[in-house]
């Protein structure tokens, strides 16, 4: 068997056949030669008086070359002492050199994030890669302080693969380095470069569920209006385009103490998590004290047009704190023209495009997962979700000759994404 250094490793095993018979310890002569890959002879070497390892019926002896190829063939004759007859029987064999096993931590899946005593189920895959054996492996999961669980005998098939599962829990937060490693094969490995894969997964405490709000509001709008007076006066109004908001308020029947780190995932209409806000070491940006009276607040802003609050109240002994989380944005036209006709008249004319924020744009749903953290260590939040509601709307009518207006012509077309919930937020 050939490895990646391109050392090849021929080993000579003899058995014993009949029961009371010794494996012979000693080799008088072995001759070795060296096959191309068109059946010519390479080279032939001899060897005398070769120890042999004995053990278990059988014995062996292992010799190593540095120019041969992979799939030559190798003729080998042996002549060994009968132990009982102590005559000298020939035996005679030939092999192929194969590659060993290149056994490789092909993937790992684990979650990115657990809690703490939360059990987390890491998934790891092995492969063999040179496809000519496979392999008797032994698997082991170990973090910076040793091993944390392995397992045996994990058959692999040449080009196969097999999966292993370890199931583990931390009792502390902090970010876990995890590794991975092939630690036995047999045969021995090609390569044992690739044996390991390393990972990290942050470990986080334990989350106090909340009460939660939350509402969400798009529209995709054309509005318009245009109407004259009996006073000469006209005007002439339009605007088209998006807007959106998404509110979020968690209340906590606690008092926290900052500095607070605030994470919040969102995912919209079933897709995958995403992250909306990560803030750490927020300070308060107000504090008002007034005997048994104690008031603190924080506003941050994230991004183009989305803010953050923190609230904290302690009413004399009573204690509850607020987070809000609000995001905003619009993207329209607006243009307007008006005229009057009476002493002299005049003429204005204005328009603006309007645009701020990052839309969430969303129509069927949004959950979120907050994580609230103070300076205690201690975390409030969870899972919130919302269902949405698309309308369709078209608007229109028209007046003449009412009150002062000569004549009044409004229309509002366009679609609604709404939605609200509350309720306690999922762990």
């Amino acid at each position: 068997m050939q490895d990646i250094n391109e050392v090849t490793d021929v080993t000579l095993t003899t058995d014993v056949e009949m029961t009371g018979f010794s494996p012979a310890d000693l080799a008088k002569h072995v001759q070795m030669k060296s096959i191309d890959s068109d059946g010519n002879l390479r080279w032939t070497q001899n060897y005398k008086e070769v120890a042999l390892e004995t053990g278990d019926g059988s014995s062996q002896v292992t010799l190593s070359y540095d120019d041969m190829s992979r799939y030559q063939e190798v003729r080998i004759k042996l002549q060994a002492q009968n132990q009982q007859t102590v005559n000298t029987e020939v035996l005679k064999s030939s092999t192929q050199v194969l590659l060993r096993p290149d056994m490789t931590v092909d993937r790992v899946d684990a979650q990115e994030s657990v809690r703490i005593d939360e059990v987390v189920n890491i998934a790891v895959f092995i492969k063999e890669l040179n496809g000519d054996l496979g392999a008797i492996n032994s698997v082991s999961l170990s973090d910076l302080d040793g091993i944390i669980d392995s397992v045996g005998e994990v058959v692999v098939d040449a080009n196969g693969d097999a999966g292993i599962i370890f199931s583990v829990a931390f009792s502390e937060a902090g970010t876990q380095t995890l590794t991975v490693n092939i630690d036995e094969v047999v045969p021995r490995d090609f390569d044992t470069g690739n044996n390991q894969f390393s990972f990290t997964i942050d470990v986080v405490n334990q989350i106090e569920t909340v009460q939660y709000y939350m509402s969400y509001y798009w529209n995709d709008f054309n509005y318009h209006y245009d109407y004259a007076s009996i006073y000469g006066y006209r005007q002439v109004y339009d605007q088209q385009g998006q807007s959106e908001s998404f509110y979020q308020q968690l209340y906590i029947n606690e008092h926290m103490e900052f500095p607070i780190d605030v994470h919040m995932t969102m995912s919209v209409d079933g897709g995958a998590d995403v992250d909306f806000i990560d803030l750490q070491n927020i300070q308060p940006t107000y504090s008002y004290q007034y005997g048994c009276y104690d008031y603190e607040n924080s506003s941050t802003q994230v991004g183009d047009n989305t803010w953050v609050y923190v609230y904290n109240y302690d009413y004399c002994g009573s204690n509850y704190s607020y987070v809000y989380v609000s995001s905003y944005a619009a993207d329209y036209v607006y243009y307007s023209r008006s005229w009057y006709s009476y002493w002299g008249g005049y003429n204005y004319e204005y328009n603006y495009h309007y645009d701020y924020g990052d839309f969430i744009n969303a129509k069927e749903s949004i959950t979120t997962y907050t994580q609230v953290t103070d300076d205690t260590g201690q975390t409030w939040g969870g899972e919130a979700s919302i269902s949405l509601t698309e309308t369709p709307y078209d608007y229109s009518y028209d007046y003449s000759y009412y009150y002062y207006y000569l004549w009044y012509h409004y229309s509002d077309h366009g679609v609604r994404v709404n939605g609200y919930g509350y309720g306690m937020t999922a762990p």
